[in-house]
């Protein structure tokens, strides 16, 4: 019979819900000693899209990584910010799979109405914001995207900078 359990997780100990998520073969969560590391010692049978992991580079780094397109060993890559430019008709697009969690906007000139959203004209993501010249202003938007999608921004000038976090 099945367990029941609540949709948000308390827990109460100094290390990750997912212990896949660091290495705790010496008992303490201490992150992969590389991504080799971390393909070894998670079975692909145990792995799923969008699974985060932290390694440490050969430079020493420790960062995220995520299997992103798929889970084989190869899928594994580290996560990023990414910059994209405007289209000519305002909008962007992200190309599938990714998980985005915000959208960071700057802005040359004032904005007085700044809309978001996922058709043109729309603003399903954002209603309505002014944005100062300069200044940065960030969207927050969880979701999993598995399909191309195009996310329109109104009020803004073509061809200012938009920086959209993903693959989270």
């Amino acid at each position: 019979m099945p367990v029941n359990f609540n949709d948000t997780l308390n827990v109460q100990a100094p290390k990750p819900t997912d212990a896949r998520s660091m290495d705790f073969g010496e008992g303490a969560s201490i992150p992969y000693a590389s991504t080799a590391t971390a393909i070894s010692d998670i079975l692909s049978a145990y792995r799923y899209q969008f699974l985060t992991v932290w390694c440490t580079s050969a430079a020493g780094v420790v960062a995220e990584y995520w299997w992103r397109a798929g889970t084989t060993d190869v899928d594994l890559e580290p996560k990023s910010t990414e910059s994209y430019i405007l289209n000519a008709n305002g909008s962007i697009t992200m190309i599938a799979p990714y998980y985005i969690i915000g959208i960071s906007v700057q802005p040359t000139n004032t904005l007085s109405n700044l809309q978001i959203g996922t058709t043109s004209g729309g603003n399903d993501l954002e209603p309505g914001s002014a944005v100062a010249a300069g200044t940065n202003y960030t969207l927050d938007y969880g979701s999993r995207i598995l399909t191309n999608t195009t996310i329109y921004f109104t009020g803004l000038a073509t061809g200012t900078l938009i920086l959209v976090d993903k693959k989270y």
